[in-house]
């Protein structure tokens, strides 16, 4: 699918099988939201339209039919995502509508999760390859969905990387080093995950027009009404929020980092996905147990073959993170010098993402 990101044609249209907990609601955010948004933007509509229309709608969100929207919790969670989408977009435009809110309120409260669109919801809840939900139609939606795509495909690499971490941690506490010559031969394999990975890093800011992605950019900012319970506004959906990159960190070599990363999981643990929140948990666990790849490889003497293999991870990751700085110097211009937030609410990106730029092997 790399290959196929950013590369479709403007008359390219989006191919659904529709999955629409809401009904009339959730049809509204699929098929006609993104349009209307764009109306507006470009000033061909103003807010009077969106404003009764969704209200309309709102109102029709009657306990019995959210009763059957939110009976599993897959369908739970698209109905959240789907009363999300509106809301991100009313707040943006019309102004909220305390109906709404209450609704979004109670679902994310029942749900174990904050009561604002997140990473999890754009790119792990969201159906992406069947009816994927967006802000934005025509070529910037596409460059949007595609956007949510690189991110899940993403996602998916670091699943293998951190599963081939467990095994070779396993493999490695046995102390027989008659078996490092197949541990390194795992890595080296998982390892060519990181090629497809920083491709599709690569592609986030060299392939997606600039423009495209400056209009998403508008949706991802903080939520501009709502606060937490400490009085802030609650950050918008970051890839900084991904649990992927630092459950695979803390396997790989968790004793390098620095204190202040495991203090930002702990600030910001409900930003990031639910089950993501629990995988953190357990790599903190092996790093607690002195079984992260970097300590094991160091009591077995650091063989080189192995050695070898962690010192190219390293590298991988590095070029991860650097492409990542790269991407958001050209996407946002003034984020990484400070002078623009970070859709996570760093308001000093360049230190943030640099400060993440770290040897783990010697």
């Amino acid at each position: 699918m790399t290959s196929e990101l950013f590369r479709h044609l403007p008359e390219e249209t989006l191919t659904r099988i529709p999955n629409r907990p809401l009904g009339r609601f959730s049809d509204f955010v699929v098929a006609e939201l993104p349009a209307s948004l764009t109306a507006i933007r470009k000033g061909r509509s103003d807010y009077s339209n969106l404003n009764e229309l969704s209200h309309e709608l709102i109102e029709g969100l009657t306990p019995d039919v959210m009763a059957t929207a939110t009976a599993t919790q897959d369908n739970a969670d698209l109905a959240l995502l789907d009363l999300l989408i509106m809301d991100n977009a009313l707040v943006r435009t019309t102004g909220p509508n305390p109906k709404l809110t209450a609704l979004v309120d109670s679902l994310a409260a029942a749900n174990d999760r904050p009561p604002i669109i997140t990473y999890e919801d754009v790119v792990l809840t969201n159906p992406l390859y069947t009816d994927c939900r967006l802000h934005t139609n025509e070529e910037i939606g596409l460059s949007e969905r595609d956007f949510y795509i690189a991110h899940r495909e993403i996602e998916g690499d670091l699943d293998v990387l951190i599963d081939t971490s467990k095994e070779v941690i396993y493999i490695l506490k046995q102390d027989d080093l008659n078996t490092i010559g197949n541990v390194a031969e795992m890595l080296h394999t998982a390892g060519l995950r990181w090629v497809d990975i920083n491709a599709r890093m690569e592609l986030l800011w060299k392939a997606m027009p600039k423009e495209h992605f400056i209009t998403i950019r508008d949706y991802f900012l903080s939520h501009p009404i709502r606060t937490t319970p400490d009085g802030e506004k609650y950050k918008g959906p970051s890839g900084a929020f991904t649990a992927k990159i630092p459950v695979f960190e803390i396997l790989f070599a968790g004793e390098t980092m620095k204190p202040e990363q495991f203090h930002y999981f702990k600030d910001n643990e409900m930003y990031f996905p639910r089950k993501g929140r629990e995988e953190i948990q357990d790599a903190l666990q092996y790093l607690e147990e002195g079984s992260t790849l970097t300590q094991l490889a160091s009591l077995l003497g650091n063989p080189p073959i192995l050695k070898t293999e962690l010192d190219q991870f390293d590298h991988y990751l590095n070029q991860f993170r650097g492409m990542h700085y790269a991407g958001i110097k050209h996407q946002i211009p003034g984020a990484v010098e400070g002078n623009v937030s970070g859709s996570a609410g760093e308001v000093k990106v360049g230190q943030f993402l640099k400060g993440r730029m770290i040897k783990h092997t010697s």
